[in-house]
């Protein structure tokens, strides 16, 4: 179908959290696609190849894509959200509110970044999954089908979070762990090395849990577990 969007005159400096600044351009449609209408504004992109001209992808309001990153399909960016490095929004992910991606993440499925959530280095975000708040998900950590991950959550090195697993307050989840079927670590708990949290378990109250496995209903709150 050909071009969906053209860049415009206007313009902004943006500074990135490594210290430099790129110059971006607010961006207008040129048909009709999704909810978007010929002549609408959009949002900013350094180059016109940051946005698909396939699929009904976006970046709306004051939303900025730049450097090598990639908004595909049918995946929207909005509000003040920022995208950049060689980070990838596919499929109908959606980014919003003042959410980071940076570096060489993915997000695909119908995931959501939300709030001051921030997505970076080889982190991945797949299938439904929700990430809000002020999160960080870094180095080769992936949250995926369905699970939630809130608050002041860090989700680090090769963990995973899935399968309707949550992890909230102001939790750290680090090293292999995975959590998974509706496991929730909550309340400053710090699992780490390679814990697996399933089965409905709940690791909370300041918790330490390292190398050994919850499971089953098991409630561990207080102490240091391995």
């Amino acid at each position: 179908m050909g071009k969906k969007i053209d860049i415009t005159d206007e313009k902004k400096m943006v500074a990135l959290s490594d210290g430099t600044e790129r110059t971006v351009y607010r961006i207008k449609a040129l048909r009709d696609f999704g909810d978007v209408k010929a002549g609408q504004l959009g949002g900013f992109v350094e180059k016109e190849s940051n946005l698909s001209h396939d699929g009904n992808c976006f970046v709306y309001d004051d939303a900025v894509v730049c450097d090598d990153a990639r908004v595909e399909k049918n995946s929207l960016v909005m509000d003040n959200a920022l995208i950049f490095g060689n980070a990838l929004l596919t499929d109908n992910a959606i980014v919003v509110d003042n959410a980071i991606l940076k570096d060489r993440v993915v997000v695909r499925g119908d995931s959501e970044i939300t709030d001051s959530a921030v997505i970076s280095e080889n982190a991945q975000v797949l299938d439904s999954a929700l990430v809000s708040e002020n999160a960080a998900i870094k180095d080769d950590a992936k949250i995926r089908n369905f699970a939630i991950v809130s608050g002041h959550v860090v989700v680090k090195n090769n963990a995973q979070i899935e399968d309707h697993a949550e992890a909230q307050d102001e939790a750290v989840i680090s090293g292999n762990v995975v959590a998974k079927d509706n496991a929730l670590i909550v309340d400053h708990a710090v699992v780490g090395e390679n814990s697996v949290v399933e089965d409905n378990a709940v690791v909370s109250g300041n918790a330490v849990v390292m190398g050994t496995t919850v499971c089953g209903n098991m409630i561990l709150s207080k102490g240091y577990f391995n």
